[in-house]
């Protein structure tokens, strides 16, 4: 099964009627059909663009616009529980959450977030780039705030996977101590390989520290992340960096399609068999190519689920 935990491909229903095919789009359900199975879609609300009430009011448009795109597509399925991951057989799968969780705002959070449930989100960032009430963001500094550990723990309970990336330092080490369920970090790459974006690619530090939490990193397809020459091989030598040091079962694959500009010799998501060619030429097995195709997010998901 393969899983790629990172598409910000549903920021096109902003501007169109469908995703079936968007060809100025990294990704649509024409070619997500014909190139892997699973795909974690976020939504995104920019906090500078969108404050308070109408940050809430575009993150509710873009959900149940979402969720009734997917509702006329029978062949593309929303993933709610652990047990509809065995059903890929069935239509491809999307994973909904949010790319930030300052929609929650404070006084209404816990209300906002038992309707975002009910509506099928299943994953949650606190925050992006930037502080807000739940979360010191990699751009700020600063730690969970005392909001942002009781969503934490409410997520916990009702099964949203929580998503560490564009945390801050203090922010990802507090997410670490307060989950009891493993995390992701669903698109980032290796502060070893890359230091010039520290802030949004981890330090070895903090790829074992979501590894031995039984957590999982998706490495990104962002060339100002990945650095050196932006290529394909570029991306193969941060997943091999990373599974040599944490374990390839902790390392996945979170491209972050239609939220960057792209390494020129990938094109969108029907680049995707050339990627697994290049891991394969760099010496993982077929086993471990499986494991960071999709199987490390699928375990992962089936512990934390409802």
């Amino acid at each position: 099964m393969k899983i790629d935990a990172h598409w910000d491909t549903a920021l096109f229903l902003r501007e169109y009627a469908s995703l079936e095919d968007v060809p100025e789009a990294h990704c649509d359900w024409r070619r997500f059909r014909q190139f892997t199975d699973m795909a974690f879609m976020a939504l995104f609300v920019h906090p500078l663009e969108y404050r308070d009430e109408a940050q809430y009011r575009e993150f509710s448009f873009l959900m149940r616009t979402l969720k009734a795109e997917i509702a006329n597509t029978p062949d593309i399925r929303l993933v709610q529980s652990s047990g509809e991951l065995d059903t890929v057989e069935q239509g491809k799968l999307i994973l909904l959450g949010a790319e930030g969780g300052g929609f929650l705002g404070d006084k209404e959070a816990f209300v906002r977030l038992e309707e975002a449930f009910a509506l099928g989100l299943r994953f949650l960032g606190p925050t992006w780039n930037y502080s807000n009430a739940l979360a010191g963001g990699c751009s700020e500094g600063g730690g969970l705030s005392k909001l942002g550990c009781q969503i934490v723990r409410r997520c916990n309970e009702l099964g949203i996977l929580m998503d560490g990336a564009h945390l801050s330092a203090e922010s990802l080490n507090d997410l670490l101590n307060i989950s009891s369920a493993p995390i992701v970090v669903s698109h980032t790459a290796c502060a070893a390989l890359n230091q010039v974006w520290k802030v949004r690619n981890l330090q070895d530090s903090q790829l074992k520290a979501v590894a031995q939490a039984g957590g999982v990193v998706g490495i990104c397809f962002v060339p100002s992340f990945i650095g050196g020459v932006p290529s394909l091989k570029r991306v193969v030598e941060h997943i091999a960096y990373a599974a040599e040091l944490i374990g390839v079962e902790h390392v996945g694959i979170g491209s972050d399609f239609d939220g960057t500009v792209l390494p020129p010799d990938i094109q969108g998501l029907q680049s995707l068999p050339l990627l697994w060619r290049e891991i394969e030429n760099a010496g993982f097995s077929p086993a471990e190519i499986d494991l960071i195709a999709g199987e490390n997010f699928r375990r992962l998901l089936q512990k934390v689920l409802p």
